[in-house]
């Protein structure tokens, strides 16, 4: 049995994050683990703003009182919604600083879903925030970021093909090896193995991508376009459907390949609404 982790801010609970995990963990006949850090430094008010209007300690109180009835609310959402799907969870909410909590359960999890737009704070950040910059930087596990919302109809549509950047380096194959391990529920659906070739030049070993890619995906495509890689890939995206994951490689500070550095994973974040998984190759 896989195990997945999707991790939610109790005070905003992403309808994203829940569809998508209840989704996968359903196709995939795993456990789900909800993780929700009970963060010290994080309220849904500023204790600030609360004195400088002049409310008292009892208006503090029912503010603290208030925030802890909704993460229960939250909660208890993400276990029923399990329970009537009849997916095996548990809920993980110890009181920690989010960023540490989500790192720590990175190592003892198979997957992690999480919104792209989590912040863990009270604020609105560009995509990607500083949290999510600093989970994909150090995380353990392959991270699958849903789209916060999708203004086409369904609202969150369900995974009916898939993308695979692949530039010819371990950090894209690596990608490969864990869509293949991690989601044999979707072997069937749709496959595009793209590459962009900016400098008219053979992409990696080619023959043997190709023979790996088709004794476990016998029906994929094989794309190969021409130009600049960011540029291209993102308007060979943004043509594509609703329903259309990514698969890309490592994103780090430290060590990065060719095309899937840190600017790279930013641009898709920022340019699309579709599911990226991003898998690390340390």
């Amino acid at each position: 049995m896989q195990r997945i982790t999707a991790v939610f801010d109790s005070l905003k609970l992403s309808d994203s994050t829940l569809h998508y995990a209840l989704m996968i963990a359903k196709k995939q006949e795993a456990q789900l683990i909800g993780v929700m850090p009970d963060d010290p430094a994080y309220d849904s008010y500023s204790i600030y703003q609360l004195y400088k209007a002049g409310a008292g300690e009892n208006t503090l109180l029912e503010m603290e009182q208030a925030d802890r009835n909704t993460r229960m609310a939250a909660m208890f959402r993400v276990e029923k919604s399990c329970q009537e799907r009849g997916i095996p969870c548990k809920i993980h909410n110890e009181k920690n600083y989010s960023l540490t909590a989500v790192l720590e359960e990175s190592i003892y999890t198979d997957l992690m879903i999480i919104d792209e737009k989590e912040t863990f704070c009270r604020y609105d950040m560009s995509v990607p925030s500083h949290f999510i910059r600093d989970l994909l930087s150090d995380v353990q596990c392959p991270v699958l970021l849903v789209p916060h919302d999708v203004t086409a109809s369904p609202l969150f549509p369900e995974i009916d093909k898939v993308v695979i950047l692949y530039d010819g380096g371990p950090s894209s194959m690596y990608a490969v090896k864990v869509f293949n391990y991690l989601f044999p529920a979707f072997h069937e659906l749709p496959i595009v193995v793209l590459s962009v070739n900016q400098w008219d030049k053979p992409i990696g070993a080619a023959k043997l991508v190709k023979e790996y890619i088709n004794d476990y995906f016998p029906n994929a495509e094989h794309k190969i376009i021409s130009g600049h890689p960011e540029e291209k890939i993102v308007g060979y995206l943004e043509l594509q459907e609703k329903g259309t994951m990514v698969v890309l490689g490592a994103y780090s500070r430290s060590r990065v390949s060719r095309w899937f550095h840190e600017s790279m994973a930013d641009i898709l974040l920022d340019n699309l609404s579709i599911p990226i998984l991003v898998a690390h190759n340390k």
